[in-house]
């Protein structure tokens, strides 16, 4: 059996210097923004021995949205292997700094050419998966907001949007007789996906599972500021971290760059930090869980292709 490489190869590898090259100026901004000389010597007090747990949580993190993967392939009669679904589920995460990150329907590229499945059956648990999330992050930060006093009708208003959205997807009667009539099958088979990922059932499963997931790695902020020696609460740091995530998640630029590390440096501000104080965590929780996400990710995909090379499963 002849292999090849993905055809999807050049496009993303542009893709990623693309935003590499924009995560970089957004960072350098920030770096000049907190003042290089104040950020060395804020640098400087950080405690080393909470990275560790740190990127434990941001591993949990990720073990624990898999397990919600791994619902939803069952959800839709999708039977793979543990350790391929791992692989699957992890290389998405190396296109997480596309905008809305569109770029994680790779995992539906790789179950189509390995077990022969449509994208556009596997494609819905994307938009499943970002949904879910999205509503996972808006309860967490539903808590902070009591003591944090910020942000109520950002989060009101984004509640709005998902429970339209929700309700949309769930008038199948009236919807599937207007697919019906366009003959187009991928779509059909998309919708009838979408309806089976985000019923009650579902979303009873799903939701508990994004806050667990979220909030572990919520958590990662709050070390931040205590590893740097700030004396910030528990709450709000949750609430920071979370709403920051849903203003970059809404923003659907590359990985949420630039206004999620602007919401997080803001907030922080707010919470009376310097400037230097702030740019700091704000650099540090985003390396640990969304480069460190990424580093995990293209180490999966190399892993899943010659994985797959190895099996004759691409051809």
């Amino acid at each position: 059996m002849k292999t090849t490489n993905p055809i999807y190869q050049d496009n993303f590898q542009k893709k990623l210097i693309v935003s590499i090259g924009f995560a970089i100026v957004v960072y350098l901004t920030l770096s000049l923004w907190g003042n290089l000389g104040n950020l060395k010597t804020a640098l400087s007090n950080f405690n080393m021995y909470l990275l560790v747990p740190m990127l434990c949580l941001a591993t949990l993190n990720f073990l624990i949205r898999f397990a919600k993967w791994q619902y939803y392939l069952s959800s839709l009669d999708i039977r793979i292997k543990r350790f391929e679904s791992l692989l699957i589920f992890l290389s998405g995460f190396s296109l997480a700094i596309t905008p809305g990150k569109i770029g994680e329907i790779i995992r539906s590229y790789f179950i189509k050419i390995t077990h022969q499945v449509p994208v556009s059956k596997t494609a819905p648990i994307i938009f499943a998966d970002r949904l879910t999330d999205l509503i996972g992050l808006l309860v967490i930060s539903g808590i902070g907001v009591v003591s944090y006093k910020y942000g109520a009708y950002v989060i009101g208003g984004v509640g709005l949007v998902v429970i339209t959205m929700l309700f949309f997807v769930s008038q199948k009667t009236y919807l599937m007789k207007i697919l019906l009539k366009t003959k187009n099958s991928k779509l059909i088979n998309a919708y009838e996906s979408s309806c089976r990922l985000l019923n009650l059932k579902s979303l009873i499963v799903a939701i508990p599972l994004s806050v667990i997931a979220w909030f572990c790695e919520a958590i990662v902020l709050y070390l931040t500021y205590r590893a740097l020696g700030l004396q910030v609460g528990f709450q709000i740091a949750i609430f920071i971290y979370s709403f920051s995530m849903i203003i970059g998640a809404i923003s659907m630029l590359p990985g949420g760059l630039g206004l999620t590390e602007g919401s997080i440096a803001s907030l922080s501000i707010l919470a009376k930090m310097s400037k230097s104080q702030a740019a700091v965590a704000t650099l540090v929780v985003r390396v640990v869980t969304l480069w460190y996400a990424i580093i995990i990710g293209l180490v999966a995909m190399f892993l899943f292709q010659r994985y797959i090379l190895k099996n004759n499963n691409y051809q």
